[in-house]
C-alpha cells in the first residue's frame, strides 16, 4: 500500500495513519459471560478478551464456536486489504464464498467502482463484541448473529486545481457503534468461507448519507 501512496500523495497525517492501523481486538463471546451494557462496557474497556469463556462450545461435529470467532476476526482484520489497496483479489477467494463472492467480483462491483474513484476505506476501531446465537442451517452452513464495534471513512483521490497534485479527500465515515451483524458461513472442500454478511459496508454508507457508489 505505502508505494502506492507515496506516488499520489504529499507526506500527511493521512498517510501516518495508514502505516500504523490499529488491530482488530476480540470482545465478550461466551453464552455464560454477563451481557449487561454496564458489563459489555466495562470489558471492552479493560480489555475483554482476558475475561473470556475458555469454553469451546461446539457448533457442529466439525466446527467449534472459537472457530467461527476466528473466522470473523480475520474477516474483520482482511478488509483493510480488501477495500484498500492492494484490493486483494486473493483475500477474497481465501474467505469468501456465494453471494458474497459474486457481489465482490462481479464485472461491475463495488471494489471495481472504488477503484475507477480511487477510493479506499481506513478503518479504525474493530471488535467482535459477543456472538449472540450460532444456528445451524446444514451440515454445511452455520447463521452467527454476532455483535460488532466498528468504524471507517471513506477517502478518494481528487486533483488539487491550485498546485495540480493528487491529494485524497475525506468523502464519508460511518461512527464507531455497536451494531449486530448476521454472517452466514458455508463449508467449501472442507473449509469454512463466508457467503453473506450484513450490514455490508456500502450499505452503512448509504444508510448514513456518506456516500453513494
Amino acid at each position: 500500500m505505502l508505494p502506492f501512496l507515496l506516488e499520489t500523495l504529499a507526506i500527511t497525517p493521512l498517510l501516518i495513519a495508514l502505516t500504523a492501523q490499529p488491530t482488530a481486538t476480540l470482545g465478550v463471546s461466551s453464552t455464560s459471560v454477563d451481557r449487561s451494557p454496564i458489563m459489555l462496557k466495562f470489558l471492552q474497556f479493560f480489555g475483554a478478551k482476558s475475561f473470556q469463556n475458555q469454553t469451546n462450545r461446539k457448533v457442529t461435529e466439525e466446527l467449534t464456536e472459537s472457530q467461527v470467532e476466528e473466522l470473523i476476526q480475520r474477516w474483520l482484520l482482511t478488509k483493510r486489504r480488501i477495500f484498500a489497496p492492494p484490493y486483494s483479489r486473493q483475500a477474497i477467494d481465501q474467505l469468501t464464498t456465494g453471494d458474497l463472492h459474486q457481489e465482490l467480483t462481479k464485472p461491475s462491483n463495488v471494489l471495481s467502482s472504488m477503484k475507477q474513484r480511487h477510493q479506499f476505506f481506513l478503518y479504525g476501531e474493530q471488535t467482535l463484541v459477543q456472538i449472540i446465537r450460532l444456528t445451524q442451517q446444514s451440515s454445511n452452513e452455520i447463521v452467527a448473529e454476532v455483535q460488532i464495534q466498528e468504524d471507517f471513512v471513506t477517502f478518494e483521490r481528487s486533483l488539487q486545481k491550485r498546485n495540480q497534485k493528487y491529494l485524497y479527500q475525506w468523502v464519508g465515515e460511518v461512527p464507531s457503534i455497536s451494531r449486530p451483524y448476521r454472517f452466514v458461513l458455508k463449508r467449501v472442500d472442507n473449509t469454512w468461507k463466508i457467503a453473506r454478511f450484513t450490514p455490508s459496508e456500502w450499505r452503512l454508507l448509504r444508510h448514513h448519507r456518506a456516500i453513494v457508489f
